[in-house]
């Protein structure tokens, strides 16, 4: 894999990563839509990533901290 998106992929994993421990990306299973009816965090699908690539990118960046 090239430098460059390596570096992307690793990125966004803990992107993705930050947005979950923040609240900001749904988990799984959670409701669409909150109680008062008002649209929820995002999903993977918002944002345009499978489940695959995230759980891969998000591997890349916990791999990364390690090595650091």
């Amino acid at each position: 894999m090239g430098g460059v998106q390596h570096r992307a992929k690793r990125r966004a994993g803990q992107l993705l990563t930050e947005m979950k421990q923040s609240g900001e990306r749904q988990n799984q299973g959670d409701h669409r839509k909150t109680s008062n009816g008002a649209a929820s965090k995002a999903t993977l699908s918002d944002l345009g990533v499978t489940r695959d690539q995230s759980s891969k990118w998000q591997q890349l960046a916990v791999d990364a901290r390690a090595r650091y």
